[in-house]
C-alpha cells in the first residue's frame, strides 16, 4: 500500500501542467507542422513516460532510500519543471522557439536523469531510454516546426 500511495504521488503531478496551462486546439491547428498528430496520441505517448518514470522512482526509493537517491531525485523534480514549463511556453505564450529551448533543455535533464540512475543500479538506466527517445523526437519536431513557422 505504501508504494502504491508513492507511486500515485509521482505520477499524478505530471499532470499538473495540463491543468495549468490548457493546450490551446486552435493555435496548435494554425501551426505549419512537419507530420500532424493529435493531442490525444501525444497523450498516450507522455502518459506512458510518467508511467514508466514513476515505477522506476518508486523502485528506486524502495531499494536505496531517500537518503541514497538525492542526486536521482534532485534530477527528477528538476525535469519535472522542465517538462510542465512546455506547455506554458508553447501554448499559453504561443511561442515555439521557447517550446523548442524547453525540449532541449528537457532532453539534458533526461540524460543527467539517466546518468544519476545509471549511479543507483546500472540496470535501470534502461527504463529511462524511451523518455531519452521521446525527448529527443520531440525536440527534433519543435526544430522543424519552429523553422516552419518563421
Amino acid at each position: 500500500m505504501k508504494k502504491l500511495c508513492l507511486f500515485l504521488l509521482i505520477f499524478f503531478p505530471w499532470y499538473i501542467g495540463s491543468f495549468l496551462f490548457p493546450i490551446d486546439l486552435s493555435y496548435y491547428q494554425q501551426l505549419e507542422l512537419p507530420i500532424r498528430i493529435s493531442p490525444l496520441g501525444y497523450f498516450g505517448l507522455w502518459t506512458s513516460m510518467y508511467l514508466i518514470l514513476s515505477f522506476l522512482s518508486v523502485r528506486i526509493i524502495s531499494q536505496v532510500g531517500y537518503r541514497y537517491s538525492k542526486d536521482y531525485l534532485r534530477s527528477l523534480l528538476f525535469n519535472y519543471s522542465v517538462h510542465q514549463l512546455f506547455l506554458y511556453f508553447f501554448f499559453t505564450m504561443k511561442s515555439p522557439f521557447l517550446g523548442f529551448t524547453d525540449s532541449m533543455i528537457l532532453f539534458i535533464s533526461t540524460l543527467i536523469l539517466y546518468y544519476e540512475t545509471k549511479e543507483i543500479n546500472p540496470r535501470w538506466k534502461y527504463f529511462l531510454i524511451p523518455y531519452l527517445l521521446l525527448t529527443v523526437c520531440s525536440s527534433i519536431l519543435l526544430l522543424i516546426t519552429l523553422f516552419m513557422n518563421l
